[in-house]
């Protein structure tokens, strides 16, 4: 699989969007809102680090992704129980 992080962040968050319509209708609307924010904020952060203006904005970007999507498994884990 060669595909570009940015392109595959971007196909994670439409099935993350799929998941949190789902979740809406089971009346999650908080774990749901919170759990589409921090995804988006992963492919936000990605797609700005591909643009970035030096290395070290790069991997400021790409930190900030790492900790959403920390958070983004632990929404996803706390949804399993």
């Amino acid at each position: 699989m060669n595909q570009k992080i940015s392109d595959r962040t971007f196909n994670f968050a439409v099935k993350i969007s799929k998941y949190q319509v789902s979740l809406k209708e089971k009346k999650y609307y908080e774990i749901a809102s919170q759990l589409f924010r921090s995804w988006i904020s992963i492919w936000a952060n990605v797609s700005e680090a591909q643009s970035s203006s030096s290395k070290k904005d790069f991997i400021n970007k790409m930190n900030i992704a790492l900790k959403e999507s920390r958070e983004t498994i632990f929404r996803l884990k706390l949804l399993e129980q």
